[in-house]
């Protein structure tokens, strides 16, 4: 299970994470950041690349190993998540009710030029669907 304490990741990566959730909730009063992922194990990380392939229905819909059950493209030890401290964090977002708001694409890119802003050496993987994920730029270098 992914680790939900930032304490966990690079200190940029803390810094970053804090900052911006000051300064997105000055933007956003009603809007809470969640802190999804931090650091994930190696073991994990394999585990979440196999859904696809391991036989079992791990989305609860009845289907066993289908496409929609992709979670990663990454092996364990190839994604940023796999580092102790992390070189990277997932965040969501919940509204006032409760709901969580998974595909509001304008708050994910309001984060991340948020995130920019506070640290030009921090990228955004929405451009490949992967939203709510901020990673250290060349962090592959810093191993």
């Amino acid at each position: 299970m992914c680790t939900r304490n930032i304490s966990h990741s690079i200190p940029e990566l803390q810094e970053v994470y804090l900052k911006a959730g000051l300064k997105f909730k000055e933007r956003n009063p009603n809007i809470q950041i969640i802190l999804l992922c931090v650091y994930r194990s190696p073991e994990e990380q394999n585990r979440l690349y196999s859904y696809p392939y391991d036989k079992k229905d791990n989305n609860s819909n009845g289907v066993i190993d289908e496409k929609s059950e992709k979670v990663t493209n990454a092996r364990g030890g190839q994604s940023p998540h796999n580092y102790l401290p992390s070189f990277a964090y997932d965040i969501t977002f919940k509204d006032s009710s409760g709901k969580y708001i998974w595909n509001n694409i304008s708050l994910y890119k309001e984060y991340r030029d948020i995130c920019r802003s506070i640290n030009s050496n921090v990228d955004w993987l929405g451009k490949i669907g992967d939203y709510g994920h901020i990673q250290l730029i060349n962090w592959r270098s810093k191993i």
